[in-house]
């Protein structure tokens, strides 16, 4: 019992794996071309009449005549467009593609009064599949190099002290054509022992430290010299 229960149940087991499989194949039918359906047309010669007629197809498709009366037929060219069909008895069949398009009018090789008509039509065009354009190529554009910028040294006044009082422009700028302006110099007059003279400065940078150190030193010895006097009168008293 389990053995037959067992093949029983792979029997409806496998009957459930291929129901999947049949539905897969009937989808993929649904998806063929109209055209390759209808790649056949079947005409049927019943009651000595051609039935459909006519029948509109397109070039490439086989047209299949089929007697279905008690006796026997013949399908016949009016103009022997297509060769004609042997005797077609009970249950017999004759097929022939069009493939050129026009009017083919045929009727029955032992009753003309039985006619048909085929009309053959140019199928549609395949729409060609364009092809894709091919980007072009974009080369990139060299950046433009910096050209390097001489860098000119600022120019630097220095104080130029003269014994007569004068002004002149410090060596450093007194070139001419060189293009750099020229900072006034800083004159100082009168001797550096008396502390007398005037000078001026435009920058406290460009003073001649040893100008400032000698006028120091001058006030010194003037000093010691007022404060020793003073004293030598005091011990006179």
């Amino acid at each position: 019992m389990n053995g037959l229960w067992s093949r029983r149940i792979g029997r409806r087991g496998s009957g459930a794996r291929a129901l999947p499989a049949l539905a897969v194949l009937l989808f993929l039918a649904a998806l063929l071309p109209l055209e390759a359906q209808a790649a056949s047309v079947s005409v049927s010669l019943s009651h000595y009449v051609f039935t459909p007629s006519p029948v509109t197809i397109t070039a490439g498709t086989t047209v299949t005549w089929v007697n279905r009366d008690p006796t026997e037929h013949q399908i016949a060219s009016d103009t022997g467009a297509f060769p004609a069909s042997k005797l077609l008895k009970t249950g017999q069949a004759y097929s022939y593609q069009f493939t050129k398009v026009g009017t083919y009018n045929y009727h029955d090789g032992f009753n003309a009064t039985i006619r048909g008509t085929v009309i053959v039509k140019a199928g549609p065009k395949a729409t060609p599949t364009p092809r894709p354009t091919p980007k072009p190529t974009v080369k990139p554009t060299p950046k433009p190099t910096a050209k390097p910028t001489a860098t000119l040294p600022a120019p630097t006044a220095s104080a130029v002290a003269t014994s007569s009082g004068e002004v002149g422009p410090s060596p450093a700028s007194s070139g001419a054509g060189t293009g750099a302006s020229a900072e006034p110099s800083v004159t100082v007059t009168g001797s550096p022992a008396d502390g007398s003279g005037s000078g001026s400065a435009q920058t406290p940078s460009s003073l001649d430290l040893g100008s400032v150190g000698i006028g120091v030193l001058g006030a010194l010895m003037i000093v010691a010299v007022a404060g020793f006097a003073y004293r030598a009168g005091r011990a006179r008293r």
